[in-house]
């Protein structure tokens, strides 16, 4: 009977770790998040001073984190760093993604670090950014690819440009980027002509090109695609 009692509390603290370590990042390992962008407060500075960074404190249901994630810069090596994007205006926000805006909510992959400042905070270095399910309008066009290896290959890409003249590379479904065949190029099994109009729904992310240096772009997983005049 003891023998059994002590299998049962053995297993209650095993599932009791585990549905802590789902809630919060291991220090220094690759994972993801996926939340509300907003405002975090941390105590900065000596003597330490609160101040909000962007970040994010709920998941996508309102759930609030059991330790916020702040936005942490990215640099070269790919390690922490403990400068962040401060959250004095939505420009700050777009330093860190162009793309993203306060509220949204979005998907994090990256690198998450365990820091304590009075408050404790998991330090995001993100290698990628994706908002789900997003509208883009624009025109396909032929732009330089990415230099996201070494050496660095020369060769064009097809994107979607907006009027705003913003560009989202075209990716497939395993994350490489979508071929085109003279002025064609086919978009969900569907050939299109260069400078043609389109409208796609799909996932866009911001990745950045990790061992080459800050180089980040945003693409455009399509789900559905549609000509428009």
């Amino acid at each position: 009977m003891m023998k059994k009692a002590f299998v049962f509390v053995l297993l209650v603290c095993l599932f009791s770790s585990f549905s802590s370590s789902a809630q919060t990042a291991t220090n220094s390992s690759r994972s993801y998040f996926t939340g509300r962008i907003e405002k975090v407060s941390l105590n900065l500075g000596v003597p330490p001073v609160s101040t909000e960074v962007w970040g994010m404190t709920h998941d996508a249901d309102g759930i609030p984190f059991e330790i916020p994630i702040s936005f942490s810069r990215f640099n070269s090596q790919g390690d922490i760093a403990t400068t962040y994007y401060i959250a004095n205006s939505e420009a700050t926000l777009n330093e860190w993604c162009d793309y993203a805006h306060p509220g949204g909510i979005v998907r994090i992959e990256g690198r998450f670090w365990k820091v304590t400042y009075n408050i404790p905070t998991y330090n995001a270095v993100c290698t990628r950014i994706t908002f789900e399910n997003q509208e883009i309008e624009g025109t396909i066009v032929l732009i330089p690819k990415p230099k996201v290896s070494l050496p660095h290959v020369s060769e064009s890409v097809p994107c979607i440009r907006t009027e705003a003249g913003r560009e989202f590379i075209l990716c497939e479904e395993d994350d490489t980027f979508v071929s085109h065949d003279g002025n064609e190029v086919t978009i969900c099994g569907k050939p299109f002509l260069l400078n043609t109009n389109v409208k796609i729904v799909g996932d866009v992310s911001q990745k950045y090109a990790v061992g080459v240096g800050e180089i980040r772009f945003l693409q455009i997983c399509a789900q559905t695609v549609s000509q428009q005049k």
